[in-house]
Order: C-alpha cells, then sequence, then structure tokens
C-alpha cells in the first residue's frame, strides 16, 4: 500500500495520469485499515493523550448523534411533507441540484434516509453497516 501510494504521488499533478494509474491500481490494493496498514509499521508517529469525547464517524448512526433534530428543520432544509413527526430518523440531503423536490416520510422510525442528485438510501439503523 506504501509503494502504490507512493506512486499515486508522484503522478498527483496530473489529473488524467492519476485517474489512469488508479484505476489500474486500486482495484487490487488489498483491503486492510490504515490504522494495520501503515500506522503500526510507521516509526516517526507520535501518540499524545486527549480528554475529549471521540465518535467515529464512520458510519450514518454515528453521524446522526452528531447532527441536529429534525424537528428543529437544521439537518433537512429541503420540504419534507409529514403525515406525522417521524421517530428516530436521520435525513441527510447531499444534493447539489434541485433542494425544491419535497420528499414525503409516512411511519418511518429509526430509519436512515439519504439523498444525493443519483441516488437514495432508504435503511433501518439496525441495518446501517450494510
Amino acid at each position: 500500500m506504501y509503494e502504490a501510494c507512493q506512486r499515486w504521488f508522484k503522478v498527483a499533478g496530473n489529473p488524467a495520469k492519476l485517474n489512469k494509474v488508479l484505476a489500474k491500481e486500486y482495484p487490487d490494493i488489498k483491503r486492510v485499515s490504515i490504522d494495520y496498514a501503515l500506522m503500526e509499521h510507521a516509526h516517526n508517529v507520535v501518540v499524545a493523550d486527549g480528554a475529549f469525547e471521540w465518535d467515529d464517524l464512520g458510519s450514518w448512526n454515528a453521524l446522526g448523534r452528531h447532527l441536529k433534530a429534525v424537528c428543529r428543520r437544521e439537518i433537512a432544509p429541503w420540504p419534507i411533507l409529514f403525515t406525522s413527526m417521524p421517530r428516530g430518523i436521520l435525513f441527510y440531503d447531499a444534493r447539489t441540484k434541485d433542494r425544491r423536490t419535497p420528499i414525503a416520510v409516512v411511519g418511518l422510525r429509526d430509519s436512515i434516509l439519504v439523498q444525493t442528485d443519483d441516488a437514495t438510501l432508504l435503511a433501518h439503523k439496525s441495518q446501517a453497516q450494510k
């Protein structure tokens, strides 16, 4: 992985070349976490103790713990039509185009709804890692 990163860094200034190299090499890279692949082998790492809360934002459920409640309409600025106020719903609008298109929500609980320009994710929170 380190050697691949070195090759990618050398061509990073040329987007066309970088895309070509990544398309060829990235699919064959062994899938391993960054801490195991690189950090455990590094000899120039400094670690500091921190007295703060930590939450790995690597899942929709974790992100939801840090976003404000939808009832205050601060995480869902697009039109949402409710028949009743849902409970435990994470709404995340990542659209960059027309955000005026309404989304209707009926009877959902403990779910994740993510809207992008070209896809929608609707999942129960218990299935968020899938």
